[in-house]
């Protein structure tokens, strides 16, 4: 008995670490079947990255923002309507 429930554990553990490994590079095609209007990546010579900060503003948001203006670097923040009132300035 405790063979059979060592062994179910083990093939569980397998089953979960592939499916961590295997989901990201499988569910958008997977999603790609039934929606093709969404585009999950594309082939381009451009190099180019979207930066997205989430859960602001925060205590630091001041410093993001000062380092992105020094770059030059655009981003999308995510604002979260509690943290606004905590973090005015």
């Amino acid at each position: 008995m405790k063979r059979r429930v060592a062994s179910a554990f083990v093939v569980l553990v397998i089953l979960a670490v592939v499916g961590a490994l295997v989901t990201p590079r499988l569910l958008p095609k997977l999603i790609s079947v039934f929606r093709s209007d969404l585009c999950f990546a594309l082939t381009t010579n451009e190099r180019k990255i979207y930066i997205t900060i989430d859960d602001a503003p925060s205590r630091n948001t001041p410093e993001i923002l000062r380092v992105l203006k020094k770059y030059n670097v655009s981003a999308t923040f995510f604002i979260i309507a509690d943290h606004v009132v905590l973090h005015r300035s």
